[in-house]
This record gives C-alpha cells, structure tokens and sequence, in this order.
C-alpha cells in the first residue's frame, strides 16, 4: 500500500508539473524562452514576475528552481539564466537591460540584482523624477552567491567565484575569486596565502 501511494504521489505530481508549466507558457509565450520546452521553471509561494515592454526577453535554462518569494521585474530588457540555476528564499532579478546568470550558479536567501540605477545629479528637482541609467550584470558559471548580497550595473563575475554574505557589489569579480563582506578579495587557486590572510595558520 505504502509502495502504491507513492506511485500515486509521483503521478500527481508530474501532472501538476506539467498544468503549471501549460499556464507559464501561455501567460508568458510572448517575452519567454525555454531551452526545453518540456522542462519549466520551478516556482515556489508567492513568486512574482512582471514583465512591461514589448522588447523585454526572459530565457530560462533547464532545471531552473526558486523558493518562497522569488520575483522578476523585467522592462524591454533581457534576462538569460543558464541550466541548473538556484535561488534561495526572498531573491529578485530587476533588469532594464541586461542580466546574464550562468550555469550552476546557486544564490542564497535575499540576494538583489539591480541592473541600474536612479539618476541623481540635478539638484532643482527630486531623484524619483530623473529616471535611470542602465547597465549590464554577468555573472558566470557555478558561481555562490551568499545570503543578502547586492549585486549592481556594470558587474561581472567570473566563473567559480563565490561571494560572501552581505556584500555590496559594484566592480567586477575576476574567475576563481572569493570576495569577503570587508571587500578583500580572494584567489580561490591560492588556498595557503589565502589562510594565511584570514589567520587559520599560525606563523
């Protein structure tokens, strides 16, 4: 019986699968991309996409997953997520231009990338008034991305690069790189010296 009510489970769940992935087509089909279209990304509660723009563009890799609270703001912009790309709880994607997130990136809860910024250099009238300036963030392939990151325009992040809770990004990350929550950085390809910066070995 215990064999039989998890066939049952598994069932239920592929076509539940399959219903949700019908209605993200169809509500979407006009701005989205899937590499396969058999295999649709997994949204947990209380996801969110807004999509404004007829030049907007969302591409989904295979075996794209989000927990609670995920949510896209996309705006004749374009968003590229490569395979088996994870997000945590609590993340957003807000573009104007262009994000690219590659293959085997992971991101941890409350990660922000904002791929623009507010004008703000007419002081005779408010910031909320003086529109945006746009960029561009890529970030490569099996990257980490910690816990309440922020990650800014004009950003790219080298592959395998891992970086630390709550940073603040604004430059570029070179591949292979650790960047601390202080701003240090690190070379993943230099382990030693990198323990010895954090004193792990005694002198």
């Amino acid at each position: 019986m215990f064999f039989i009510n998890k066939v049952i489970r598994r069932i239920l769940r592929k076509l539940l699968n399959i219903c949700r992935g019908g209605v993200f087509k169809m509500k979407y089909k006009k701005y989205v991309h899937l590499a396969d279209s058999k295999n649709v990304p997994q949204f947990h509660k209380y996801s969110e996409i807004v999509i404004e723009g007829e030049k907007a563009r969302l591409e989904f890799g295979r075996n794209f997953y989000a927990r609670n609270f995920f949510s896209i703001r996309l705006a004749n912009g374009i968003i590229r997520f490569g395979d088996t790309v994870f997000f945590n709880n609590q993340c957003s994607v807000n573009c104007l231009e262009k994000i690219e997130i590659g293959d085997y990136t992971m991101f941890g809860e409350n990660v922000k990338l904002y791929d623009h910024n507010h004008n703000y250099t007419d002081d005779s009238i408010p910031f909320c008034t003086q529109g945006w300036t746009a960029g561009e963030i890529i970030i490569g392939e099996n990257c980490w991305i910690g816990s309440n990151v922020v990650i800014l325009k004009n950003v790219h992040i080298g592959k395998n690069s891992i970086i630390g809770a709550g940073c603040v990004v604004f430059k570029d990350v070179p591949p292979d790189s650790i960047l601390l929550s202080n701003g240090m950085l690190l070379s993943r390809k230099r382990s030693e010296m990198n323990k010895r910066i954090l004193g792990e070995i005694e002198e």
